[in-house]
């Protein structure tokens, strides 16, 4: 009896622990990704001191402490699971993604309304809007003699970023460019060539309204010489109101755009030159575009036979030696000298750099003049309601340079400028087309092969087009990257 007992104990731990269950042969499993902890202070982002912060009705909730300050850090796994020398799984996932720390304390009601903390066992619940893990991108690839498939919910990037930008780069502030797309790339000698098929959006599986798009690239590259051409089409069909798509009520939308975007980089010993240059193009018989949304009974501004007519690009100049860094950018973005489109023209002129692509701390990154709140619930409507610069790049012509040298071995600083001018002034910009002017410093180290730290200051001194908010801004960053 307990012999028996004993023989069946043990083939159960040999069934778990001696034996393990066939695997497929060559299945792997590889992580990249970095750990992100970033802390941020901006000061004056209204550009005059002294005036209220909010438009709360709260008085305690309104001050004129125009400083604002953070902590925020995010978990970014980037996991590809190698079935065989064929196959492969990718993805994306960000743990906590850009969870400011100190939100959402548990803690006991007090005295007058306030809050105590409960002592050694404090702790944290998440707020609503923060997942616990956001699954970004999910997509396989099948190599074959002729060229490699990739399909699945995948990132973008052409070039330099200006336009397309996957979003990857440590300090970017947002997820990037996304797509749900079927691709086919194939190599003859240095010479790549690329054609996909995107699903933009799916309003109905059983009527035409939806949103494609068809990607199609040619591209080269060598050790001193890169380049690529990049054209994108997109097909947007789709109907504002419920109802028959064919009747003349409801709103009806067929926009056709073009994005053409060219890219070349050179290395030639010291000096490196990048450049990058993207047209868009769009329209067509029946598009229209919403403006406004319905509000008290009034209908949205709605344009008919919108055109899109707007460019952009970046040249980037670099010379290197063993110690030291130099470079000057120059890029442009095109304006229209009616943004609120109150001339009813439908046409389009503005192009728009992708809000990844950073050249500063300050300008064309933070939105200004912007009210820097200190009650939870002003919306952000009263927060950046009159800012005349946003979070990208557009409407401009800018000049950046910048010096980067060694002080010690795993010690490197960087000085940087930026000086810009609107392409195309609007009634909002106070008779000037000046933007103002941007000084950076950084310092940054890397220490155990893989942990960057790094600490920024930005000053930015308006320009004429912000008129009497003519008091500089402060910024400054602390980032601290582990990357694996």
């Amino acid at each position: 009896m307990h012999r028996g007992r004993w023989c069946f104990v043990m083939i159960a731990a040999w069934l778990l622990f001696g034996h393990s269950p066939p695997s497929r042969a060559g299945t792997e499993v590889y992580i990249d990704g970095n750990f992100r902890l970033r802390a941020r202070v901006y000061d004056n982002l209204f550009l005059k001191r002294g005036v209220a912060l909010s438009d709360a009705s709260d008085p305690l909730q309104v001050g004129d402490d125009g400083t604002s300050s953070y902590f925020e850090q995010r978990l970014r796994l980037e996991p590809e699971l190698r079935v065989n020398q064929y196959l492969s799984v990718f993805s994306q996932f960000d743990f906590l993604p850009d969870l400011m720390w100190g939100t959402n304390p548990e803690r006991i009601p007090g005295l007058s309304g306030y809050y105590d903390p409960i002592g050694q066992s404090q702790s944290f619940s998440l707020p609503s809007n923060v997942p616990v893990v956001a699954a970004r991108r999910l997509w396989a690839e099948v190599f074959t003699p002729f060229g490699r498939f990739k399909f699945g919910r995948t990132g973008m990037h052409v070039g330099s970023g200006v336009y397309f930008n996957d979003g990857r780069g440590p300090d970017a502030d947002y997820p990037g460019d996304t797509a749900d797309r079927i691709q086919f790339l194939t190599r003859v000698g240095n010479v790549f060539l690329l054609a996909g098929y995107d699903m933009i959006y799916e309003g109905d599986v059983d009527r035409p309204y939806d949103a494609q798009a068809a990607a199609a690239a040619v591209a080269y590259r060598s050790e001193l010489l890169s380049g690529s051409f990049y054209t994108y089409y997109q097909d947007d069909r789709s109907w504002l109101e419920e109802g028959d798509p064919e009747a003349d009520d409801t709103y009806r939308n067929n926009m056709k755009t073009w994005t053409f975007d060219l890219w070349g980089k050179s290395v030639l010993g010291s000096v490196e030159l990048e450049l990058e240059a993207i047209y868009r193009y769009g329209g067509g018989d029946g598009s229209r575009m919403v403006f406004e949304a319905e509000e008290d009974g009034v209908d949205p501004r709605v344009r008919e036979n919108v055109v899109i007519n707007s460019f952009g690009g970046i040249a980037r100049l670099n010379w290197s030696s063993r110690h030291w860094r130099a470079g000057v950018e120059t890029g442009l973005a095109s304006g229209d000298d009616d943004p609120a489109y109150d001339d009813q023209d439908g046409k389009l002129k503005t192009f728009e750099f992708d809000r990844n692509y950073h050249v500063g701390l300050l300008l064309f990154r933070v939105p200004m003049p912007a009210r820097a709140s200190l009650a939870s619930d002003v919306s952000p409507d009263d927060i950046y309601d009159g800012a005349i610069v946003g979070n990208r790049i557009s409407n401009a012509f800018y000049v950046a340079p910048s010096l980067r040298f060694n002080i010690l071995t795993n010690l490197t600083a960087r000085v940087g400028g930026i000086g810009a001018w609107a392409l195309t002034a609007t009634s909002d910009f106070n008779g000037s087309k000046d933007y103002g002017y941007e000084f950076d410093i950084e310092l940054a180290s890397q220490l155990f092969d893989r942990l960057t730290l790094s600490a920024t200051t930005a000053l930015f001194f308006p320009g004429g087009v912000f008129g009497s908010n003519d008091e500089f801004a402060f910024g400054g960053q602390l980032l601290a990257v582990v990357a694996f």
